[in-house]
């Protein structure tokens, strides 16, 4: 990469010491970058993270998973451009941490072999150099408070029309529906789904899971307190793993979750906060906690959640919102979670995720 085109969009005067290559996307659409620099004072930043994306040479153009992912790309791009949304949540809550971004570049002619990104933002590793796979307890509540603060941040944000079109973006430019795992992007894998004992509940459990999840269900609109209404949903990180996420280092003797930052934005769109929650916990999360503290961690997340919405003066939505709602939201978002790695392939604590899955879904009559 020129660095010629670096300096244009870095603080005037920042000299560049290095450009290293520290990851690379997907399947080929390009790389991240670190760029590291000498500061022009004490407080500048010594390095920036740079993601660059260009569509490979060699790809089928009309391949289900092409689209999508240019579709999260320019998501990625608006999420971090637009001031409503990266620009808006780091200025409201410290402890949402995520990179503040310098500079992005979308060329998009709606000619997908000519789709380019290019994001210059902040480097969270300077304060949060800690990265874990598999996250103790104190992480896990670490993260969780992340994402609470997240959600309370854009909770009843969802525009109110716009939402039945074909079109998978709001016109604000993040997914519909966050995730990557829905199942209206992901029928190949529903389809490879096998139909035997273990598996046909979820196949038939599918499509009502998921018209609950987007908030359609027609019970929704008939009862004032049903689970299923749509002003419970928020905007969706979308993809919150462990590979997402960096850490401060833990204090010794202080039981306090230290602070941490996510990335990665591809997938933000809207959902219930729970969506988040379930695919983290079956992702992310040391097997034994998830097993035996699951209600200890959707307690703390609920308590973390309704503490920042009460801050933002919305005290009659967190009294709305109550666990029994969290709970059911968190079961039919592992019911889905499951569907999707049952046609795509298992991973993280799928023992544990099915488990509690097929528990939900003999409670909804399907078995």
């Amino acid at each position: 990469m020129s660095t010629d085109l670096l300096k244009t969009h870095l603080p005037a005067g920042t000299r560049i010491l290095k450009v290293k290559q520290i990851a690379s996307l997907w399947a080929g659409y390009g790389s991240i970058l670190r760029v590291s620099v000498r500061p022009l004072s004490r407080t500048d930043p010594t390095s920036y993270i740079v993601k660059s994306v260009a569509v490979p040479t060699a790809i089928d153009r009309e391949d289900v998973g092409h689209v999508r992912k240019l579709t999260s790309y320019r998501v990625e791009g608006v999420f971090y451009e637009k001031p409503e949304f990266a620009t808006a949540v780091i200025q409201a809550d410290k402890d949402v941490t995520l990179p503040l971004p310098v500079f992005v570049k979308a060329d998009d002619q709606s000619v997908a072999e000519e789709f380019s990104l290019f994001i210059i933002m902040s480097d969270l590793s300077q304060a949060l150099p800690i990265e874990q796979g598999s996250l103790s307890l104190c992480l896990t509540k670490s993260a969780l408070r992340w994402l609470a603060g997240f959600h309370a941040h854009f909770w009843g944000s969802e525009p109110v029309d716009g939402g039945d079109n074909e079109r998978a973006i709001y016109s604000s430019g993040v997914w519909k529906q966050g995730g990557y795992w829905h199942l209206s992007t992901r029928l190949d894998e529903f389809k490879a789904i096998q139909n035997n004992k273990r598996w046909t509940p979820f196949k038939q459990a599918a499509e009502p899971i998921a018209t609950l999840l987007r908030g359609k269900s027609s019970e929704a609109s008939a009862l004032p307190d049903h689970p299923g209404k749509r002003c419970f949903r928020t905007l969706l990180h979308g993809d919150p793993k462990a590979e997402n996420i960096l850490f401060a280092a833990e204090k010794p003797l202080n039981d306090a979750p230290p602070a941490c930052g996510f990335y990665d934005f591809q997938y933000t769109g809207y959902g219930y906060g729970a969506v988040d929650v379930a695919y983290f916990l079956a992702t992310s999360v040391d097997s034994n906690i998830v097993e035996t503290r699951l209600d200890e961690l959707l307690d703390f997340y609920y308590m973390e959640l309704v503490k920042k919405l009460t801050l933002r003066g919305m005290t009659a939505q967190a009294d709305e919102y109550t666990p029994a709602i969290l709970r059911t939201h968190f079961g039919w978002a592992l019911v889905d979670w499951v569907r999707f790695i049952a046609g795509w392939g298992t991973w993280g604590n799928a023992r544990w995720a099915e488990k509690t899955a097929k528990e939900v879904l003999a409670t909804m009559g399907f078995t």
